[in-house]
């Protein structure tokens, strides 16, 4: 038996993370020739060091690098771009002719089909970070890799397929490009009048919409005391949170709670949110090939390589089970290459520790495993709820939907007349105070209520209120009706400093961002009169500032460049200043308000985008034309 040492993807360059993800690919694919090829996995190296390269400027690598900050907030970091569209085209253009040259001066002219695979996720890849970070001025630039694409010389059979996939997604960004608004919406946006039959309709079926009453609220509050005073938890509350008592909710909203298990909080912080247990698992047992990297020069870490180790001696276990009985035939080869791959790390390892004599402390890594362990603790604790929950007659279980970033219990409650979908969590202390913050916005202006009331009816009917499905979350559209009316001088930033400096509001901290808000409505107006300016919009009607609202996401607001972010709605926003390298030109981008970390259109697919952004149209040309709201725009 040879050492790792004589392994082609070992001499190839020594590097033992490409090493892990060559094997771990080649593996997945059945490629049991790639893995004894030195020129083929010289080569595939350079394939990698472009496909590291554009993941990290994708932001895809990243935000896993400390791994402290992954447990805190693994979605959200953010990383300044490096690269504009026009370095990336030439970059990859670069290294792919390259890769045309070393092929033809190979005496292997065929492809392995690792090599086959990556090409095809290099294609993928580097059209995802184009139209991600693309705007109007770089049209050419995207003319420039369509045509890289379109050439004969390198894509064959898949990566064929792919480029081709590749320009029509190109030429359906451009499209959407040309179709997006413009403006950067911070222009004069003034509401429109509006034709008196349709003032008088509009404002009519805005009156049929059902709305929330206080009976209805004081109901769902019911429900909650009812959980709580079942004393499934000791010293618990349980508190109603989201659509029942935000004024944003209708009468078959859904109920939604938290068994509140800390007590009162103490102090200025708010406590650090606790991830689902499946969910941060995930992460944590990603692959080092997937954490951040610089280039293909990867500095030695101890940490890094005893987890190659690891998942090395784990890595062909899987395979012997395989339903692909060609993966069962090769698992024997691979558990070979798996053993010299730990050999090989643990031999990295003892050289590092001659060189360096480093000793091991409780670092990023152990604190991840405590959060991790919170988390499956949390995780048990859920199910254990479940249990109490089926004992009592009231309530049916539904689902327990333990593998969600926040995990929830649902149930049906049904008591007398009372009969609700629940859903119920541990500990959402942001849930209960966004509730709130949205409540201070609906009680400031009855319009506020309204419109968002008006523009959740629309979404839902037009079938683009829906995360699961690639659309937005019913909370997103109502902060787009915050937004809008923030814009034209209806609602105060209820989160201005100024605001809460006049109005005595004491600092509460999340992740270091002071996310305290005014709930004091005439302090709040007196704000807001002395600093709106002079504005006819504050006086607009139901009907006009639903005519805005579309003529304003549909025309005027350009969603390519900027976010959406009621906590600063005086000035643009820029998404990179944001979200850095996940940023997306080709979607919305909408700042949580107190999670200012996240963007609430993470989950929203380019055909999500594009069916809102045809909505959005649709129901500005169709209100235009005077047409009613509810028959014919919703």
């Amino acid at each position: 038996m040879f050492g790792f040492y004589e392994a082609a993807w070992f001499r190839a360059s020594g590097d033992l993370i490409f090493a892990q993800w060559l094997l771990d690919r080649c593996a997945d694919l059945s490629d049991v020739a790639t893995p004894q090829s030195l020129e083929v996995c010289q080569r595939v190296q350079s394939w990698f060091r472009i496909r590291q390269r554009l993941r990290e400027e994708l932001g895809v690598t990243s935000t896993e690098a400390d791994r402290d900050e992954t447990c805190r907030h693994p979605l959200w970091a953010i990383r300044p771009p490096t690269m504009d569209v026009g370095e990336i085209v030439g970059y990859v253009g670069e290294e792919l002719r390259a890769l045309q040259r070393e092929m033809a001066q190979s005496d292997s002219r065929s492809y392995g089909i690792l090599e086959r695979a990556t090409m095809v996720e290099l294609v993928e890849t580097t059209t995802e970070l184009l139209i991600s970070r693309a705007t109007r001025d770089d049209e050419t630039d995207l003319y420039q890799w369509t045509e890289l694409l379109e050439g004969q010389w390198l894509w064959k059979g898949q990566a064929r397929d792919a480029a081709m996939t590749a320009c029509e997604q190109v030429a359906a960004f451009v499209e959407l490009l040309v179709e997006a608004p413009p403006s950067d919406g911070r222009e004069a946006v003034d509401v429109l009048t509006v034709e008196p039959d349709a003032e008088w309709l509009w404002a009519l079926e805005m009156q049929q919409m059902l709305k929330m009453n206080a009976r209805e609220e004081a109901n769902r509050r019911g429900v909650a005391k009812d959980i709580e005073n079942m004393r499934m938890w000791p010293g618990c509350r349980v508190e109603v949170f989201g659509s029942s008592l935000s004024l944003y909710g209708s009468p078959d909203s859904d109920v939604d709670m938290s068994l509140m298990t800390n007590g009162p909080r103490r102090g200025k912080d708010l406590p650090p949110e606790l991830l689902g247990f499946y969910y941060l698992k995930r992460l944590l047992e990603r692959k080092v090939w997937d954490e951040e990297q610089k280039g293909t020069v990867i500095l030695p870490n101890v940490e890094q390589l005893k987890r190659v180790r690891s998942q090395a001696r784990d890595g062909a276990v899987g395979l012997y089970t395989s339903k692909d009985p060609k993966q069962r035939q090769n698992a024997v080869f691979f558990e070979l290459q798996m053993e010299l791959l730990a050999e090989a790390a643990s031999s990295e390892i003892n050289d590092i520790y001659r060189r360096e004599r480093m000793n091991r402390g409780h670092n990023a890594t152990s604190r991840a495993q405590d959060k991790l362990w919170d988390s499956k603790h949390r995780k048990n604790e859920l199910f254990d709820l479940k249990s109490l929950l089926e004992g009592e007659p009231e309530c049916k279980i539904k689902a327990v939907a333990s593998h969600a970033r926040v995990p929830v219990i649902r149930f049906q409650y049904t008591l007398g007349d009372l009969d609700y979908k629940c859903d119920l969590c541990f500990d959402n202390e942001l849930g209960l105070r966004n509730t709130r913050l949205l409540r201070a916005y609906a009680s400031y202006d009855d319009r506020a209520r309204d419109l968002g009331l008006a523009v959740k009816h629309w979404a839902k009917q037009r079938g683009i209120s829906d995360t699961a499905s690639g659309f937005l979350s019913s909370y997103s559209y109502v902060l787009l009706s915050i937004y809008y009316l923030q814009v034209v001088r209806v609602l105060p930033n209820l989160q201005d400093p100024r605001l809460l400096e006049l109005a005595g509001v004491s600092a509460e901290y999340y992740d270091g961002v002071n996310i305290a808000f005014c709930e004091d409505r005439d302090l709040a107006t007196v704000f807001h009169e002395q600093n709106s300016g002079d504005r006819d919009s504050q006086d607009a009607s139901i009907s006009e500032l639903l005519m805005g609202f579309f003529e304003f996401y549909a025309t005027q607001f350009d969603y390519v460049k900027h976010a959406i972010a009621i906590r600063t709605p005086e000035r643009s926003v820029p998404k990179q200043s944001l979200w850095g390298t996940k940023a997306k030109s080709w979607r919305m981008s909408i700042q949580d308000p107190l999670q200012t970390s996240r963007d609430l259109c993470g989950m929203l697919h380019f055909s999500g985008q594009r069916k809102i952004a045809d909505e959005m149209r649709r129901a500005h040309a169709l209100l235009a034309r005077w047409g009613s709201f509810l028959d014919m725009v919703c």
